[in-house]
């Protein structure tokens, strides 16, 4: 049994919106909402690409227009562009681009259910704008003469019973992390009392 679309009055199957595939879509805009740039920052030095920028030690190493990044900028258009919760996306690729134009082009297939039944689904491009950045380790390399170092502070241990009891009712030192950069000024200083600096405070 055939039924009139309720747009365009062109004879189609029933559907719980009576109308056509063409109607529906020119009526329905299910990537409206989404935004249609982004960013996605790369490490100058080991060109390595981020995959989180709330955790700066998400350095990911990828190549270009790979299916390890295509999983990263699918994760950024999930958590931050404003797909709805009810949107799937069913389809993605990469269009391709110079390398110099330090631009990602994506082209992704949404498929959401606008009523109940009724499932719709739309294709869009989004545009990635490769952002700079260095990793921590890079950031290390190019400060140069840096050492990262832990230093643990040891108690003699008390021989008589009173001290004992002393040393027990002290509190406990605490180690902590100690950078030192070094500068030809610095050295001035013997390292105990850096060291006293730091644990006296």
């Amino acid at each position: 049994m055939m039924i009139l679309c309720c747009d365009c009055g062109e004879p189609i199957e029933p559907n719980p919106t009576n109308k056509c595939v063409n109607c529906l879509r020119a009526s329905v805009d299910i990537t409206s909402k989404i935004l249609k740039q982004g960013t996605v920052n790369q490490c100058k030095g080991c060109k390595r690409w981020l995959a989180d920028n709330k955790n700066a030690n998400s350095w990911i190493e990828c190549g270009r227009e790979s299916r390890e990044l295509l999983a990263i900028l699918l994760k950024k258009i999930k958590n931050s562009h404003g797909l709805e919760k009810n949107a799937t996306i069913v389809d993605a690729n990469f269009i391709w681009t110079e390398p110099h134009s330090k631009r990602l082009k994506v082209r992704i297939k949404i498929q959401q259910e606008i009523q109940a039944g009724a499932v719709i689904e739309q294709s869009m491009l989004i545009e990635f704008v490769e952002g700079g950045g260095m990793c921590n380790e890079c950031h290390r390399m190019e400060a140069k003469d840096f050492w990262k170092c832990v230093v643990q502070v040891r108690q003699k241990r008390c021989v008589d019973r009173e001290h004992a009891k002393q040393s027990q009712n002290r509190r406990p030192l605490k180690c902590k992390k100690m950078r030192f950069i070094t500068d030809p000024g610095t050295f001035s200083q013997p390292l105990s009392s850096m060291i006293s600096r730091v644990f006296l405070d």
